[in-house]
C-alpha cells in the first residue's frame, strides 16, 4: 500500500526541511510505502537528500500554480492508495503510526490530526463556512478556542484521504488560486455525505504563516476566493 504525501514549497526550503526531518524521525511505516512529493512552486534547488523512512521526489513548476492545482498535480503524478496534504509549516511531534492512522481515515471523507500551535494551544483549524460576520470577528481577534462542537470545514493544514475518494470528488477546484479551496472541498465532501473527522489522539504542530494578514497581494487573493466561494455556494455543487 502506498501513501503519497504532498507538500508545496513557496521558497520555503527551511520549513520543508524541518517537516521532512520530523517525518523521518517520527514516522512508523511498517508495511506501507511512503512517497513524499515536494512541489517547488517557485524556482529552487532540487531535493536530492536521502531519508530513511520515505522516498522523496520533486516537481519543479515553470510558472507558479495555485494551492489546489499543485496538490491535484502531485496526486495525478504518483499512484497511491492514501493521499495526505501537508503544509510546509507543519512539524510532527509524536509517533506517526501509519498502521493505526490509516484505519482512522473515513472511506468517504477526510481526516485531520489535531493541529496545535508551538505553545501547545489548539489552533482554529475547524471552522464554519466563511461569512461577512465571522470574517469580521476573526479580523478583530475574536476566535473560537479549542475545537467547536459544530464545524463545516477543516483547514487544509494536514488532510488525509483515501485516494479513491479524492479522485471521485475530483480533488480541489483549481479555479481558486489560493485560500478557501479547502473550505470548498469540505463543502463538496459534506454534500456527498462524506465525513470530516478530527483525530483528537494525534497532534501535529503548526507554525502559522499568516500571509493574508500581512501582504496586500495575498489579501486580494483571499477576497477573490471568498467571492468565488459565495457565488458557487449559490449554485449547485456536483454530486459523485
Amino acid at each position: 500500500m502506498r501513501v503519497l504525501i504532498s507538500v508545496i514549497s513557496h521558497g520555503q526550503r527551511t520549513l520543508v526541511q524541518e517537516f521532512l526531518l520530523s517525518l523521518d524521525r517520527y514516522l512508523t511505516a511498517s508495511e506501507y510505502e511512503v512517497v513524499v512529493c515536494v512541489t517547488n512552486n517557485l524556482e529552487d534547488l532540487p531535493w536530492d537528500e536521502k531519508f530513511k523512512k520515505f522516498s522523496l521526489y520533486t516537481i519543479q513548476n515553470i510558472n507558479p500554480k495555485g494551492f489546489g492545482d499543485n496538490h491535484n498535480s502531485a496526486f495525478s503524478a504518483y499512484n497511491s492508495d492514501l493521499f495526505f496534504i501537508v503544509n510546509p509549516d507543519i512539524l510532527l511531534c509524536q509517533e506517526m503510526r501509519l498502521d493505526w492512522l490509516i484505519h482512522q481515515i473515513p472511506q468517504y471523507g477526510l481526516a485531520s490530526p489535531c493541529i496545535i500551535s508551538p505553545s501547545g494551544d489548539i489552533e482554529d483549524f475547524c471552522r464554519t463556512d466563511p461569512s461577512l460576520m465571522n470574517l469580521v470577528m476573526r479580523r478583530i481577534g475574536i476566535k473560537t478556542s479549542g475545537i467547536p462542537s459544530r464545524y463545516t470545514w477543516i483547514a487544509g493544514m494536514f488532510m488525509m484521504f483515501h485516494s479513491n475518494f479524492y479522485r471521485a470528488i475530483k480533488g480541489f477546484d483549481t479555479r481558486y488560486f489560493m485560500y478557501v479551496e479547502d473550505c470548498d472541498l469540505c463543502k463538496a465532501i459534506r454534500l456527498n455525505s462524506g465525513e470530516l473527522r478530527v483525530l483528537h489522539e494525534y497532534e501535529v504542530i503548526h507554525a502559522a504563516q499568516r500571509a493574508s494578514n500581512r501582504l496586500s497581494k495575498h489579501s486580494w487573493w483571499h477576497v477573490k476566493s471568498l467571492i468565488k466561494f459565495w457565488l458557487k455556494t449559490a449554485r449547485q455543487y456536483p454530486k459523485i
